[in-house]
């Protein structure tokens, strides 16, 4: 019955017993008096204390220094967690309380520490749910500078990408991350020079003759690693043998021939896994390059040669880099990226595509942009550039995959239905590379929400698979093979 106008901090708790905390501000004394009123009848414990049996409340009041007004601190409950309550504040919380001026400031994590902080279990599997709701959670903390938002915008969105059927949220966050980073977005006069399944014949018809490729990809857009999917089979006629992975830590995913939970930050994602899995099945040798000492783009140049053309004169090569390393163009400071000191240093020219500057016009899943039409401006040199709108329900029809359904028992819909605090996920595995290595990595997660569905329909390439059911805390709560 309180006015949320003076409401100034809320929480929750997200596992038994359920609590809820609010903070309550009031100008004086008069405001304080007329609010509480409004809270209906109460019992008076301890001075300053109402302790509200028949709505499972309580609350204490704290006057603060100098006639600045009234903070009341206001705990509720469910009947069941009524007792939780009353002992975890009357003998806590209200003991603790302080006011007044001294107090450091208080650091907000940064996101992707948060973000960590929930991500991989105790068995070393992953958790995908937690980490994005709690950056949802503490979504305000963030929004303050441009700088901040840039930053959290980029965590929400890897760690939504890694759930596969979020596509329209992540969509959102990286439309929003685009205008603070002022990419081309809306760009109504632009023309293109191909579209859609010609764009794969523009860019094979570009690469047939080159030693080395290098395209690049934002790091929470997995339709950029779609399109390198839909190349493999080709870029491997053309003689490419080699695939170079800035995400890739992993010295041993060829012995393994897929991903797992240590094998890099954003090989975490489902696409990136299959990707991996892809290029391994048609024999590329795969390999991370990338490098973090102050020479990063002449190290990452050094080491995709020293993988590939110093042991391999006639090597032809694909690298999937992250965003402006494909660039051709020294920085003002005089940084030269990563292609630009590969060509200075080997004299081997690469071809650059650029999938990052340009996402305009969705009536084309993929489009070639003609840049006689387009703005002169750009954050990346490359020689071409990409607008890709690939989502996996395309990507799938492309590549003819097949409708499994996964039917859940009623007895375990019933019981997700009833647990108020759990969103649920259902991750998919190559079958044999699960029971080979626990901690693979998914080629599919799908969020459910509640109410759960009976049954739930995901295209897939002919195989062999197996499925987990978790709640938000990483819990098994069923389990399946799909054939």
């Amino acid at each position: 019955n309180l006015d949320a106008k003076n409401c100034i901090a809320y929480y929750q708790t997200d596992v038994p017993p359920l609590l809820e905390h609010y903070v309550f501000y009031f100008k004086d004394a008069k405001t304080a008096n007329k609010a509480l009123d409004k809270l209906g009848k109460y019992d008076v414990g301890m001075p300053g204390t109402i302790i509200d049996s028949a709505n499972c409340m309580v609350a204490q009041g704290v006057l603060l220094e100098d006639g600045r007004g009234y903070v009341y601190i206001i705990g509720k409950s469910p009947e069941k967690n009524w007792l939780s309550l009353t002992g975890e504040y009357l003998n806590d919380v209200f003991q603790q309380i302080k006011a007044g001026d001294g107090y450091e400031q208080v650091d907000i994590t940064e996101p992707f520490t948060l973000a960590r902080e929930y991500e991989l279990s105790d068995d070393s599997t992953i958790n995908y749910l937690l980490p994005v709701i709690k950056l949802q959670q503490g979504e305000m903390n963030y929004r303050y500078t441009v700088p901040s938002t840039h930053l959290y915008l980029q965590a929400l969105g890897t760690y939504q990408s890694r759930i596969t059927n979020l596509e329209p949220e992540l969509e959102q966050t990286l439309q929003e991350w685009r205008v603070i980073n002022r990419y081309w977005d809306s760009q109504p006069d632009i023309k293109y020079l191909a579209t859609d399944e010609k764009t794969l014949d523009f860019l094979l018809q570009q690469s047939k003759e080159r030693q080395i490729v290098m395209i690049n990809e934002n790091h929470f857009s997995p339709d950029n690693r779609l399109l390198v999917m839909l190349l493999l089979d080709d870029w491997y006629k053309q003689g490419f043998r080699y695939l170079a992975l800035e995400m890739l830590w992993d010295k041993n995913i060829n012995g393994r021939g897929f991903a797992a939970s240590h094998s890099g930050f954003y090989t975490k994602e489902p696409m990136a896994s299959k990707l991996i899995k892809e290029a391994s099945n048609r024999g590329f040798k795969v390999f991370g390059y990338d490098d973090f000492s102050k020479d990063r783009e002449r190290n990452q140049a050094k080491n995709i040669y020293d993988c590939t053309f110093k042991v391999d004169t006639l090597a032809k090569v694909i690298v999937l880099a992250g965003f402006e390393h494909i660039s051709e163009r020294a920085s003002a400071g005089g940084r030269t990226w990563m292609a630009a000191e590969f060509k200075q240093t080997y004299h081997i020219d690469p071809l650059t595509i650029d999938q990052v500057e340009y996402k305009t016009d969705k009536r084309y899943n993929l489009a070639v942009i003609d840049t006689v039409s387009a703005p002169k401006k750009r954050r990346i040199q490359a020689d071409i550039y990409v607008s890709n709108n690939l989502n996996y329900e395309t990507f799938a029809r492309l590549n003819h995959y097949v409708d499994y359904i996964i039917e859940l028992p009623d007895t375990v819909i019933n019981r997700m239905n009833k647990l108020v605090q759990s969103d649920y996920i259902i991750s998919i595995y190559n079958a044999a590379d699960y029971r080979a290595d626990s901690t693979a990595i998914p080629i599919y997660n799908f969020m459910i929400k509640k109410p759960a569905p009976g049954k739930i329909t995901i295209p897939l390439q002919k195989g062999s698979y197996l499925f987990l059911l978790k709640n938000t805390y990483n819990e098994l709560i069923f389990s399946g093979t799909m054939d």
